[in-house]
């Protein structure tokens, strides 16, 4: 699997498969799903919504559940292929720092 499947799709389908089941089986009291992207640029989304939530609201919250990297590759043996080497270039230095220079973690793309 790649970063982005990782990191971004494997936790988006699990929220969509629990809207999903939840939905199906009629669950108590009002639920909310709710998705967001970037959190390694800052939480801007999940800001904004709980920002724009009345106290009322926000006092009627029973949980909140992250699911981030749902789809681990290789700890869990989904992904049993080696891993491609760090480039140890100075093309690859570069590019880590770059990455850091906008906020992206090092190894992620």
């Amino acid at each position: 699997m790649t970063g982005g499947a990782d990191d971004n799709a494997s936790g988006a389908a699990s929220v969509i498969e629990v809207a999903r089941v939840a939905a199906a089986n009629r669950l108590a009291g009002a639920n909310c799903f709710a998705l967001f992207s970037g959190e390694e640029f800052g939480l801007f989304g999940s800001k904004a919504f709980i920002n724009a939530l009345s106290a009322d609201q926000l006092n009627k919250v029973r949980v909140m559940i992250n699911l981030d990297v749902v789809g681990v590759s290789g700890a869990l043996g989904v992904d049993r292929r080696p891993r491609p080497r760090r480039d140890r270039t100075a093309a690859g230095a570069e590019t880590r720092r770059q990455r850091r220079a906008v906020g992206t973690p090092a190894g992620r793309r």
